[in-house]
């Protein structure tokens, strides 16, 4: 990735199993895109699914990552898309235990 945002869309439209593979230094393209500030790639990548929970080899978070070198507009950008992240999961551990609940309640008794 190069900073060539349709060049690099192009090339994870062709290679989907790419988007979360770290480079030589143990980065995503997510956190290499955060560290230079490049707002488009970072909602490009986000809007096509990226993990937004990865981390690199450091076992640094994106998050972490923005918080550390990114310009403020790009920390929104990914602090907003880690609290819709945990919205989304929190909804589905609470319809899970809504669903474990019923099946309990509903079991055959001997």
């Amino acid at each position: 990735y190069e900073g060539d945002l349709d060049t690099a869309i192009g090339y994870l439209l062709e290679h989907p199993t790419h988007l979360h593979l770290l480079d030589g230094e143990g980065d995503s393209v997510m956190h290499i895109a955060v560290r230079r500030g490049n707002l488009d790639m970072v909602r490009t990548l986000i809007a096509i699914g990226f993990d937004i929970n990865c981390r690199s080899a450091d076992n640094w978070t994106v998050l972490e990552e923005a918080q550390a070198s990114a310009p403020p507009r790009v920390i929104k950008e990914v602090f907003e898309a880690v609290q819709i992240d945990e919205r989304r999961r929190w909804h589905a551990r609470r319809a899970w235990r809504r669903a474990w609940r019923r099946a309990w309640r509903t079991r055959p008794r001997r």
